[in-house]
């Protein structure tokens, strides 16, 4: 890891370097200002003093020095980012197991009581149905049954009738009570 990361550092070192001279300010009518120093023009034929190369050498000099600085924080925080990711993701990966694990036995003692559940309805249903088998009844017990319920729907036919009968017996006799009397013959079926 820290060769790669070594590597990367000097090749953004050198590619940084090599902008830096294609954006120098050395072509005749600029002027370069360094410090207290400042170079007005240079000689015709475009060639440096022994002062100029040396302020040259000493402002690329700070410009890799801050360069290579900004390279290092840069990957220090890059690595820091890196180990924080990596710490949420190994919490996440035992939060996840953790998760799954409850889940696992949750889902273990469900399916392990439902079956129980399952096993006891079926062995009553089991029941129940070796019951219905020994009361299966005949035909002759299927014509009594018929013959009672046809019976019990009679019987309740005529209390209804007698019922109602009473009713409209009460009701007559209300009716003639409330007949004026005139003092002559009452009907017979009257009590006096």
């Amino acid at each position: 890891m820290k060769k790669k990361t070594c590597f990367l550092v000097l090749a953004m070192t050198v590619s940084t370097m090599a902008s830096a001279f294609e954006m120098m300010p050395f072509e005749s009518g600029h002027s370069f200002q360094t410090g207290a120093i400042k170079l007005e023009s240079f000689k015709a034929d475009g060639s440096l003093t022994d002062n100029e190369k040396d302020l040259k050498i000493i402002n690329l000099n700070k410009m890799l020095e801050q360069q290579q600085r900004m390279y290092e924080e840069k990957i220090a925080y890059l690595e820091d980012e890196l180990q924080k990711s990596k710490d949420r993701l190994v919490e996440k990966s035992i939060n996840h197991d953790k998760a799954q694990e409850f889940l696992e036995k949750r889902f273990a003692e469900e399916s392990g009581f439902l079956k129980k559940e399952l096993v006891a309805k079926t062995k009553s249903m089991m029941e129940y149905q070796r019951q219905v088998e020994k009361i299966k009844p005949s035909e002759d017990m299927k014509n009594l049954i018929k013959i009672n319920t046809e019976l019990a729907l009679e019987l309740r036919k005529s209390t209804d009738d007698a019922a109602f009968s009473k009713l409209k017996g009460e009701n007559f006799a209300k009716s003639i009570e409330k007949l004026p009397t005139t003092g002559g013959r009452m009907p017979a079926s009257v009590d006096k």
